[in-house]
């Protein structure tokens, strides 16, 4: 090793740590998955953490989404599997790429701080058939 003296420096600076002044949380309302002819409905709820207040007038961004079905079995090291509309029984794809449908909707909290969004699940609106997500 070497006898020399070695420095070296950083400089950071220390700030102080301030607390969220209100918290989000969101809730699925349906209990079950939502099939087809089903209606699924999602919450968002926003609160001042003082007093606990619901925060009123805030914008509720929603993004409804619908993928097509991909499967990749356990230790599979190979593609996956992807299915849809056209092949019900589902089908091997090596690029298994994304088919998403995005819509997206904007609301404003209620007095209460919340925003409540469902999503009708008809068979004209659900083209091609497959799972649903909503994204808050």
């Amino acid at each position: 090793g070497g006898s020399g003296d070695e420095r070296h420096g950083h400089t950071f600076q220390v700030q102080e740590f301030r607390r969220p002044e209100c918290k989000v949380s969101a809730t699925m309302r349906t209990q079950q998955p939502v099939i087809l002819g089903g209606v699924g409905v999602a919450a968002v709820s926003a609160k001042y953490y003082a007093g606990n207040v619901g925060l009123s007038g805030a914008t509720a961004d929603w993004v409804v989404s619908q993928s097509s079905g991909f499967f990749v079995p356990p230790g599979w090291t190979g593609k996956g599997f992807q299915w849809t509309a056209k092949d019900s029984a589902g089908s091997f794809r090596a690029d298994a790429g994304s088919s998403d449908v995005k819509v997206k909707y904007q609301g404003t909290t209620d007095g209460g701080g919340e925003h409540v969004v469902a999503v009708a699940c008809e068979a004209n609106l659900v083209e091609p058939a497959g799972p649903v997500s909503v994204e808050l």
